[in-house]
């Protein structure tokens, strides 16, 4: 199921109340090239939008935004996750919060790229909530 408007503005108004930045805002500090990176990977990995579906969403939402500045956004997502310890925590809340399959499945087959018996662990509590919401 495609995601909506309605429920990416969710996932940026969650993220707005994580990190204290409003993604829609016209300014190129890192807090929130990293924090659009954050929302532009759930958008493009999870949710399936296109790039030029997140280009129309930031305009939307009076962000002037291109289809090039979302893939380099998304390209860059994985060094933004490696210096910003609160991806993984922002990640988890919104899993947590919005209750959407997908985020969780796909957070699984993150996990189980590089498996250690930590992330066994977390693999089993994703499954085991994703189990709880589908009954």
């Amino acid at each position: 199921m495609k995601t909506t408007t309605r429920q990416a503005n969710a996932l940026a108004n969650k993220l707005r109340l994580l990190s204290g930045v409003n993604v829609f805002e016209n300014s190129r500090r890192n807090e929130l090239i990293e924090t659009r990176a954050l929302l532009n990977y759930i958008l493009y990995n999870y949710k399936k939008f296109t790039l030029y579906e997140i280009r129309d969403f930031y305009r939307d939402n009076g962000k002037n935004y291109d289809h090039a500045t979302a893939l380099h956004s998304i390209r860059n997502y994985e060094l933004y996750k490696r210096y910003n310890k609160n991806y993984e925590d922002w990640m988890a809340k919104i899993v947590d919060d919005v209750e959407d399959s997908v985020i969780v499945r796909a957070k699984i087959e993150e996990k189980l790229n590089d498996m250690t018996l930590e992330d066994l662990k977390d693999v089993l509590e994703l499954a085991n909530r994703l189990d709880r919401k589908l009954i």
